[in-house]
């Protein structure tokens, strides 16, 4: 039997042992407490995600889901549990074939199908398999926008890759083009540097390609003057097309050209250089200049054939017919009045073929000069349309050669000719200058105004005296004036033309 002592000390133990089990149960129900906290800490972060989160079981059951899962299939969470994912994703009543959430499992591996489809959305879904137990965890990521920014870019890249392939082709066709191109083509900057020439550039005025880094093109291929004024004409205008310049060769030669070209910019929109297609026309204007003054030529041919022969002919009727009239009586008899307006019908013929030849050659041209020339077409006008017609000059005797003073009075004929029968001008002035800079011709008349395309020769009257001009290195320009009329100056600088 226990003493009272003993059981005293049984009885402390005992209250000892209680006081460490109610220490240890309230420690656990803290520990509990914690455990809930923690859950519904975890439940609402998965809650608040925007990622599709629930937990299956082995038999892929939907234990549990957060609240963007239901939300994006229109239940509350609590309905999730007990479905199968097979079911609520795909409607079957089975495991998809090949189901990646069965292989996570299996392997106990991360398994993820980087673009599946469901809810008319596509996802990325990860299958996270939950260590030591039978469960998977799957998070399901709407790459719907993903996807669709991807394949734009996919696509915007392909366009980039076509655009690209057509670049390179254009560039293989450019340098085809540029290279058998027979007019000359050329890059250079504002200060005269080669950047680009073609070989026909090369060939043109002598150059070797090894040459093009150490000449300024300005200086090498554009005489001083021209220069100048193609620089202020390219700031003004910014392009220009078929530009009569004179440049000169390696050889020194000059020659005449067509220069079509357009300033080129960087990408700053600062101006680069200019780029154009330069054709060489010497030859070409040889050759019209020739065929002008054989035209010319047989003009004064024809002209003089009318009065040797047409002119002599008419003559001789004439002189035929007023000896038939003074031997009929003079005008007393019907007859010899008859042959008297025979008479004044073929000297109206002759002075009508007088003034043929006249257009044809024009008097005094060569002998007294083309004040004298332009005096007489003056006189011509006036005779033929019924309008005054006067001529102004500071010009003295012959300052130009034949072929020039041709052409000048070939433009002050039609020029004057078209402000008669079109412009119905009524009165007319032909001024003829010298200046400092060369020499002006110019015809201005009152008129209504008149277009060479209305002429019956639709426009070949203004593309004839422009042609005149530049075969004699001139330059044309029609204009109306302020109040009435028209008109036509040629310029002549020095024999350079000023386009």
């Amino acid at each position: 039997m226990k003493t009272p002592k003993q059981l005293l000390g049984e009885i402390e133990k005992l209250q000892q042992k209680a006081d460490e089990l109610e220490k240890l149960e309230s420690k656990n129900s803290h520990i509990i407490e914690m455990l809930r906290d923690s859950k519904r800490e975890k439940n609402a972060i998965l809650d608040t995600m925007f990622e599709c989160i629930l937990m299956l079981n082995e038999d892929l059951v939907i234990l549990w889901g957060n609240d963007a899962l239901a939300r994006h299939f229109g239940i509350r969470s609590e309905q999730l549990q007990g479905i199968h994912c097979y079911s609520l994703f795909n409607g079957l009543n089975q495991p998809c074939k090949n189901c990646a959430a069965l292989k996570a499992l299996d392997t106990g591996e991360i398994i993820q199908v980087k673009d599946q489809s469901f809810l008319g959305k596509r996802w990325s879904v990860r299958h996270y398999p939950m260590k030591g137990e039978k469960k998977l965890l799957q998070v399901c990521t709407d790459i719907t926008h993903q996807k669709e920014a991807e394949e734009a870019l996919q696509e915007e890249q392909r366009q980039k890759d076509a655009i690209f392939i057509n670049l390179r082709q254009s560039e293989e066709k450019y340098k085809m083009l540029f290279e058998d191109s027979r007019d000359s083509i050329l890059i250079i900057t504002t200060e005269g540097k080669v950047i680009e020439a073609n070989q026909a550039c090369l060939d043109l005025f002598g150059i070797m390609r090894e040459d093009l880094d150490h000449l300024n093109f300005w200086d090498f291929v554009f005489i001083p003057k021209t220069k100048d004024k193609f620089v202020r004409d390219m700031e003004q205008t910014k392009s220009v097309v078929e530009y009569p310049v004179r440049m000169k060769k390696n050889d020194g030669k000059e020659i005449d050209c067509l220069l079509t070209a357009s300033v080129k910019y960087v990408h700053d929109g600062s101006i680069l250089g200019y780029q154009g297609i330069i054709r060489d026309i010497t030859e070409k204007k040889k050759l019209e200049k020739e065929v002008l003054e054989i035209s010319d030529r047989e003009r004064c041919e024809m002209g003089q054939d009318l009065h040797d022969c047409l002119g002599q002919f008419l003559t001789g009727i004439a002189l035929k017919s007023k000896s038939l009239s003074q031997t009929l009586g003079g005008k007393s008899l019907p007859e010899a009045r008859e042959a008297q307006r025979i008479t004044d019908l073929v000297n109206e013929a002759i002075s009508q073929t007088r003034q043929l030849i006249k257009g044809f050659a024009p008097a005094g041209l060569e002998a007294e000069g083309i004040v004298t020339a332009l005096e007489e077409l003056a006189v011509t006008t006036s005779n033929n349309y019924g309008i005054p017609c006067d001529v102004f000059s500071n010009l003295p005797g012959m300052d130009f050669d034949c072929v020039t003073a041709t052409q000048l009075y070939r433009i002050a004929q039609e020029a004057t000719n078209n402000a008669a029968k079109h412009g119905k001008a009524s009165g007319i002035s032909i001024t003829l200058d010298k200046v400092d800079s060369g020499a002006v011709l110019s015809i201005k008349d009152d008129g209504i105004g008149f277009s060479f395309g209305n002429s019956p020769h639709g426009g070949q009257g203004l593309n004839v005296m422009a042609y005149r001009a530049r075969m004699i290195d001139a330059a044309l320009c029609i204009q109306k004036n302020k109040e009435r009329g028209m008109t036509v100056t040629c310029k002549m600088l020095n024999g350079n033309p000023d386009p």
